[in-house]
């Protein structure tokens, strides 16, 4: 075989794959660099650049199955909301029930104002064992008996992030709030977001919603996928790089005392000069001045001799001036 036949071989061995991978739908399943079961939940967690500015964080953990089925409640006394959009519970934490088999993941919630209306948003992200588990788990959230498909309605603008994502618009059961829910899958992670406004000022708000929450999306997207492909999400405090024990070479380690650093000068102060006059004269304003002598009925006033004035019988001398004196 010659040379040109096999970069010709090779050029249509490529061509064809591309063709392959392009003809593959959105949704289906893609191989991961990382094992679900190995995956630290912790990385699911969205850094605080990617929320809007100025978020109060109200509750923000690492979400077991007990929680996310909100049969416990943290500390913050924050439980989970996003439990009711299920009719499977996540987790078997009731024996012999159906379970989405869900293994763990973050659960985040957080306040903010959207054109000086209060809004919360509850984010949740779950690990599965497989792609097709977490594509189970959102089936079950908006498929055909589910609470979306019963009150919700899907927004105008869809969500575009992950393998497949939806979003719809509905009221919240019990308050008197409208939400909009985005949820999407990327392999086995399943993403799940609901931000709630007041529903008498829900049509004015639901772009400034969607654009919120789809920033969001796009920023849980991008920490999902560095996570499947064993990059770790971008957590706000790193994990510190252990320090190796092996047996050290002869490569020099730099340290601070490498470069020498001069020692501060300290200023020094000039001496203050005492000024001392002769005899007779005095210190006015720095300079040493011979004080006027005043005769007899003048007195110095401001460095110059003026009269004192004289106050006739039942006068007296008050602030410079002559006053009766009562």
């Amino acid at each position: 075989m010659t040379r040109r036949t096999i970069a010709l071989a090779a050029t249509i061995i490529a061509l064809l794959s591309a063709v392959l991978l392009a003809a593959l739908p959105a949704n289906a399943s893609r191989s991961h660099a990382v094992d679900p079961a190995t995956i630290n939940p912790a990385q699911l967690k969205l850094p605080d650049s990617a929320l809007p500015a100025g978020t109060g964080i109200d509750h923000s953990a690492v979400s077991d199955n007990p929680d996310a089925d909100a049969i416990t409640t943290p500390p913050d006394k924050f439980p989970s909301q996003l439990r009711i959009l299920h009719q499977t519970p996540y987790g078997n934490e009731t024996p012999g029930q159906p379970s989405l088999g869900r293994l763990t993941g973050y659960r985040m919630d957080f306040h903010y104002t959207i054109s000086g209306a209060a809004a919360g948003t509850e984010y949740l992200a779950s690990i599965f064992p497989s792609a097709a588990k977490a594509q189970a788990a959102m089936n079950d959230a908006i498929g055909p008996g589910s609470l979306i498909a019963i009150i919700g309605s899907p927004l105008a603008h869809q969500c575009t992030v992950g393998d497949v994502c939806k979003a719809y618009s509905g009221p919240v059961p019990g308050s008197t709030n409208q939400a909009v829910v985005a949820i999407f899958t990327d392999g086995p992670i399943l993403v799940e977001t609901a931000t709630q406004v007041p529903a008498d000022r829900f049509d004015a708000l639901e772009p400034g919603i969607e654009s919120t929450l789809f920033s969001l999306l796009a920023a849980a997207d991008v920490q999902v996928k560095a996570v499947l492909n064993g990059k770790g999400g971008d957590m706000d405090t790193p994990t510190p790089t252990p320090t190796p024990t092996n047996t050290p070479t002869a490569t020099a380690t730099a340290t601070s005392t490498d470069t020498p650093v001069p020692p501060t000068a300290t200023p020094t102060k000039k001496p203050v000069k005492v000024l001392h006059c002769k005899k007779g004269y005095k210190v006015v304003n720095g300079k040493c001045k011979k004080p006027p002598h005043c005769k007899k009925g003048y007195k110095v006033v401001n460095g110059k001799c003026k009269k004192s004035p004289h106050c006739k019988k039942a006068y007296k001398l008050i602030h410079g001036k002559c006053q009766k004196h009562k």
